[in-house]
């Protein structure tokens, strides 16, 4: 029990971490995107869009959040390329 407290402890800490820098880095800067593509864990970015600070960030996002395992320089290369990507669906008719 207590190695999870801590281990929760830790993650809520990565996680308010994470706004802070998300905040300072590209909240300013979202003038000079054309879009923004979430991705990785979800209940994550539903714990960080209750941060009214990232609120601007989350208005901009695509609707779609990219699956993204560990978060390796290998994977993040791929999911920024999935980023880009265009899904099509074809229907009879």
């Amino acid at each position: 029990q207590r190695f999870a407290r801590r281990r929760a402890g830790q993650a809520r800490h990565a996680l308010q971490d994470a706004a802070k820098d998300a905040f300072e880095v590209l909240v300013p800067r979202l003038s000079e995107v054309d879009a923004v593509v979430l991705g990785g864990d979800r209940r994550a970015l539903d714990e960080l869009r209750v941060d009214r600070r990232l609120a601007p960030l989350f208005a901009r996002a695509e609707p779609r959040v990219l699956e993204i395992g560990e978060p390796s320089f290998a994977v993040l290369g791929e999911a920024a390329a999935r980023a880009v990507s265009v899904q099509v669906t074809l229907r009879d008719g």
